[in-house]
């Protein structure tokens, strides 16, 4: 049990960190020589879909317990995100 308690706990802290980053990173509005003449928001803008890849994939692997209505409620969540 302790070590599931430890996995969590890097999970929460990876997510934590890795929004952090993306709040600020989006706030810049700096452009550096080295993203070839684009800014640092335009360049954090373009890893929002992996954000959201990364975030959904750490929230259900930790999530518990799988069932029907879980199934169910995502399936429904994807296709109004989807047709939205």
């Amino acid at each position: 049990m302790e070590k599931i308690d430890k996995w969590n706990r890097y999970a929460v802290l990876f997510l934590a960190i890795f929004h952090l980053i993306g709040i600020i990173g989006l706030h810049l509005n700096i452009k550096p020589e080295m993203l070839g003449g684009s800014s640092v928001k335009e360049f954090f803008q373009s890893l929002v879909p992996l954000n959201l890849l990364l975030t959904t994939s750490i929230v259900l692997l930790f999530h518990k317990p799988w069932n029907q209505r879980t199934a169910i409620f995502l399936f429904v969540v994807f296709w109004i995100g989807y047709l939205v």
